[in-house]
């Protein structure tokens, strides 16, 4: 069974030690503290939190509030509360998408009120996060249609960020399956941690959860969420599918990188969403 370096064990008097899961950037185990409660030690492959290093600040910044609470992170490690229940994105995959969203902004409304909007202030922001999109090159085979995709949401990206309302930080990758139903109420975790208006918060909602296609394709529910969300997030329905159109782009950005292939996955839902903002 693959085992933490003894001195990480040592440092912590950690105990009881399992194995739960390897991801594409890190080991996780469940380990008991000396007190006989149960923790996540989260080691980084080679140490290297990639974008996750920031979501740790803000994490520790709300001391548990809508989230895990981090006990400890420092080069690459982290130990955190252990988490025990399902995910948020299980209610929506078997027909309680309502309750899932319900969580969802329990755990947002619990973290945003934790942390003041001039904390953290050199999280890295939303204009960051859109440099991808607006840098995005096309391979020679690209379709015109999916040309016009992307030229739409560019403009539809730049228009936001040029009229965001206060930034503040935000967990910057919530989703249905990074909020747990725990004892204490939904938490959030796996935050990325950046600086951006409320409404980029509920951008990654829309097109998830994961394995939902024709939950996450079917107009009335995108337009029941912005309803839904509209009041939570200070801004309105329309705005909040405008984010989501812009950040299905991003997303397939990243997936595919630049430059974007003639068909790229994910470009129907695009279109979906950037017809929902044609007003």
């Amino acid at each position: 069974m693959l085992k933490p370096p003894q001195d990480i064990l040592r440092r912590y008097d950690l105990t009881l030690v399992q194995h739960v899961t390897t991801t594409s950037i890190a080991d996780i185990w469940k380990v008991a503290r000396v007190d006989g409660t149960f923790a996540a030690l989260k080691i980084y492959h080679d140490q290297n939190p990639q974008d996750e290093a920031p979501g740790f600040a803000l994490m520790q910044a709300a001391k548990g509030q809508g989230c895990v609470p981090v006990l400890d992170y420092s080069d690459g490690i982290a130990l955190m509360g252990w988490l025990e229940g399902p995910l948020a994105g299980a209610l929506s995959r078997t027909g309680q998408d309502k309750q899932a969203l319900n969580a969802l902004i329990g755990a947002c409304k619990a973290m945003h009120s934790a942390v003041a909007p001039a904390a953290l202030p050199d999280l890295k922001t939303t204009d960051d996060c859109l440099q991808e999109l607006f840098e995005l090159q096309y391979a020679p085979d690209c379709s015109v249609q999916t040309r016009q995709l992307f030229a739409h949401a560019q403009r539809l990206a730049r228009a936001l960020a040029s009229t965001q309302s206060t930034l503040r930080p935000l967990h910057g990758d919530l989703h249905h399956d990074n909020v747990i139903l725990s004892p204490n109420g939904p938490l959030m975790f796996d935050a990325k941690g950046i600086r951006g208006e409320p409404a980029y918060e509920a951008s990654n909602m829309f097109c998830n959860p994961i394995g939902s296609c024709a939950l996450i394709r079917d107009p009335a529910r995108a337009r029941w969420m912005a309803d839904e969300l509209a009041p939570v997030f200070a801004t309105t329905p329309l705005r909040l599918l405008q984010w989501a159109a812009v950040r299905i782009a991003l997303s397939i950005v990243w997936d595919v990188k630049s430059p974007l292939p003639a068909s790229p996955k994910g470009g129907d839902l695009l279109a979906l969403y950037l017809s929902f903002t044609d007003v």
